[in-house]
């Protein structure tokens, strides 16, 4: 089922509206992954297709070079094309340039542990296609990916390239991030526990990436605060909720691209765009999160004539 107006109908687009052509600055990372290795973990049902569906959106409805994208589905999501991407298509792409818009897209499994330091907290993560697969070279376990490493990683790449960086979640919990599935009707939830009780094996895998540039032990330090400078973050639901999704994929991606197909974004912030989202409210609550949560889409840094006079500065949380 194509999210994309049908032929010949009013589609709102930058001739139209005047809007800055915004895709030949724009640079995406997009994953996929519906079905997992490990036998134990469940499908998250539609994922491919909200990371195929968001594709089309970029390319489409934005002029996004089809070489600006890469995009990781199913088997080619491992835990290492992921960070590898992150870094090579992202981090030290001499074509991007400063101010640049960045977006990670991710739809997917997620998971949740709980702090080892404070029994009230929880450390969230994204699930790699191989999660708890024997595959590293010393034979142990690969891990999921921590928000600490994530928000680790966004702060060294708006060091080099500016924070005009985007982070979509559709899952579970992300605010901090879960996908699995419970049957609810027609619709369901996608969940998935975290591989086990301990957390230090996950940030422990983030800490031995050769490539970071963050303080040695960053990710493992008992106090931490995320920097919510670096990105905006664009998630399904709060941290204490679950994302829904119908068989042609996750009602918040649904959701969301129908606003970007049809919206002119000339003046829209992320705020904004959350208000269009409210619907969406019976079941989950989609969150803008960061800093710069009053810019304008795609344009961190720029503010809308509108944000200022205080039409859309209603606080999301």
């Amino acid at each position: 089922m194509s999210i994309r107006p049908r032929e010949g109908s009013a589609v709102v687009n930058d001739v139209q509206t005047n809007e800055p052509m915004l895709g030949r600055n724009m640079w995406a990372v997009i994953i996929g992954i519906t079905n997992y290795k490990h036998g134990s973990n469940s499908p998250a049902l539609g994922a491919t297709a909200d990371a195929d569906a968001f594709h089309e959106c970029l390319e489409r409805r934005f002029g996004v070079p089809s070489d600006h994208i890469v995009k990781l589905l199913d088997d080619h999501a491992t835990r290492k094309n992921i960070i590898d991407s992150l870094y090579d298509h992202l981090k030290v792409n001499e074509r991007i340039r400063p101010g640049d818009a960045i977006i990670v897209f991710f739809a997917g499994h997620g998971s949740r542990y709980k702090s080892p330091w404070h029994s009230d907290e929880f450390i969230e993560a994204i699930m790699p296609v191989d999660r708890g697969q024997s595959e590293t070279p010393n034979g142990e376990q690969v891990q999921d990916i921590s928000d600490r490493e994530l928000n680790l990683f966004f702060a060294e790449l708006r060091d080099v390239k500016g924070g005009n960086i985007i982070i979509i979640l559709d899952c579970c919990h992300s605010g901090g991030g879960t996908r699995g599935i419970r049957s609810n009707g027609e619709m369901a939830v996608r969940f998935m526990g975290p591989m086990d009780d301990d957390c230090l094996p996950m940030l422990r895998a983030a800490e031995s990436n050769t490539r970071k540039r963050w303080p040695k032990g960053a990710a493992m330090a008992e106090s931490w605060t995320p920097d919510m400078t670096s990105h905006v973050l664009l998630a399904a639901c709060k941290d204490d909720e679950e994302a829904y999704r119908s068989h042609v994929g996750g009602k918040f991606t649904r959701a969301l691209l129908r606003q970007l197909w049809s919206r002119s974004l000339a003046s829209a912030t992320y705020v904004a765009l959350l208000k269009w989202l409210d619907f969406l409210a019976d079941i989950q609550q989609p969150v803008a999160d960061g800093e710069h949560k009053d810019s304008l889409i795609f344009r961190i840094g720029q503010k809308s004539k509108l944000s200022v006079r205080g039409k859309f500065c209603t606080s999301v949380h």
